[in-house]
């Protein structure tokens, strides 16, 4: 399983179990008044939860400005409800009250609403929402896996988006205003079409009184070849979630805003920079740039690492990297480092290193020459295989090996088309036999070469 399809079936699971169903309370009140159109009558005070909920008659309905609340789950089901009606009276709707009503084209009314329920809208057949002037939040779930939602209005009172907000809204191009929203919750915007979005711009921006973006916010919210620069991500931004851009077609310069220090795992995994800026990084989580195939060769990743960054296993595998200079503080290459990285053709390893990761360098074809450190204690499992044919890539001609080196993993040079193996010349004297280095080399794992 890809690790896309494995991050969508995160996805799927955790909504399933945030839609867990509940008791049915039954009125045969209510049940009688399941018609084609509906009309509650007048001096009604509320409609109670689970009303209509399964209601398959029901196509059109009409409330009177009596209500003040709707019920969790009072329309849940409907499946061919079309039209509703709300009045200005009502200041609440509940859980689920319009859950899986996917025949809903016409919302009208509303203005009076200060609370929404969690996924009250949730599958549903709307074409835009428009924010009631009261409400400060968008609740979770809201209106998540509405597959038609095309423009959302956030007006200047709303500060929070929920989790999965707006989740599997793939139609979702156009979010007008939301100027003051400060969170942007867990999968709020993820599985959109948001490259069209903006505030009067062709692209989304960010709130620019940002402080908080959750896990997979943006998660393949469709921001294709749009700059990190045009998202104009503020400076009040301090907390980034892990796969919060992942997914994306991001390009240009990245550098992160000055309160963030630390980038979670799957970041910005699957995205197209063209020059990712660490130096103020503390620490990158794994996967975190991977491409996963998105970056193709183009000009190559250009990365500027911290001299204290410390980095995660796989961070940039798959990308597009064509250079990389391992910093001198560095005691050890991540495990899957630049992993398939196929484009990288210079590796410049420093004296002070001492390890290797396991697969850090696998398949990079482009790679024919390495030079590898005086200091070098252990080398991975993997870390330098091929499996791109006798002949074809790789390295080849003479490795030769640091007199410093204890261990070589198992298929560490699998796959190379190397000629000779050797250990450094050295004068003759105590710690060498022959004109030759003692050498430290106490285990060659299996297929090492």
């Amino acid at each position: 399983m890809s690790r896309f399809l494995s991050l969508m079936a995160g996805l799927t699971a955790a909504a399933a179990a945030s839609a867990a169903p509940a008791a049915v309370i039954t009125d045969p009140k209510w049940s009688a008044m399941c018609t084609r159109d509906l009309v509650v009558p007048a001096g009604t005070l509320s409609i109670p939860p689970f009303a209509f909920k399964d209601c398959q008659a029901l196509v059109h309905a009409t409330i009177p400005d009596s209500v003040t609340e709707i019920g969790k789950e009072a329309f849940k089901n409907c499946g061919n409800l079309i039209s509703v009606a709300i009045p200005a009276s009502v200041v609440a709707i509940g859980d689920s009250a319009f859950f899986n009503a996917p025949s809903l084209v016409n919302y009208t009314g509303g203005q009076g609403v200060r609370e929404f329920g969690k996924q009250v809208f949730h599958n549903t057949g709307l074409t835009e929402f428009a924010m009631p002037p009261f409400t400060t939040e968008v609740s979770f779930g809201m209106l998540a896996g509405s597959d038609q939602l095309e423009t959302v209005v956030l007006h200047d009172k709303i500060t929070h988006i929920g989790d999965y907000a707006f989740d599997w809204c793939t139609k979702l191009q156009n979010v007008v205003g939301g100027t003051a929203v400060t969170h942007y919750g867990d999968h709020s915007f993820s599985l959109n079409s948001l490259w069209h979005a903006g505030l009067g711009s062709s692209h989304f921006r960010l709130s620019p009184v940002t402080e908080s973006i959750g896990a997979s916010a943006f998660f393949s919210a469709g921001l294709d070849d749009v700059t990190w620069a045009s998202l104009q991500v503020p400076d009040t931004l301090t907390h980034l979630g892990a796969s919060a851009f992942a997914f994306n077609r991001l390009t240009g310069h990245f550098a992160p805003p000055p309160h963030i220090d630390v980038l979670a795992n799957s970041t910005f995994e699957d995205t197209m920079f063209k020059t990712v800026d660490l130096t103020g990084v503390k620490a990158v989580g794994s996967y975190c740039f991977a491409s996963r195939g998105a970056n193709k060769k183009g000009s190559g990743l250009r990365v500027l690492f911290g001299h204290h960054t410390t980095i995660g296993p796989y961070a940039f595998a798959d990308s597009n990297i064509q250079r990389l200079d391992v910093p001198a503080t560095w005691d050890t290459v991540p495990e899957g480092l630049c992993s398939n990285c196929e484009w990288l053709h210079t590796l410049n390893l420093p004296d002070t290193l001492v390890g290797i990761g396991a697969r850090a360098f696998e398949a990079c074809p482009a790679l024919t020459q390495l030079t590898l450190p005086s200091s070098l204690v252990y080398i991975g499992d993997y870390a330098f295989s091929s499996d791109f044919g006798i002949g074809d890539y790789g390295l080849n001609g003479t490795l030769l090996l640091p007199n410093t080196l204890e261990t070589i993993g198992a298929h560490a040079f699998d796959g190379q088309e190397l000629t000779e193996v050797a250990l450094p010349p050295a004068a003759d004297d105590a710690s060498s036999e022959g004109g030759y280095p003692r050498s430290r080399l106490r285990a060659i794992g299996e297929s090492a070469f």
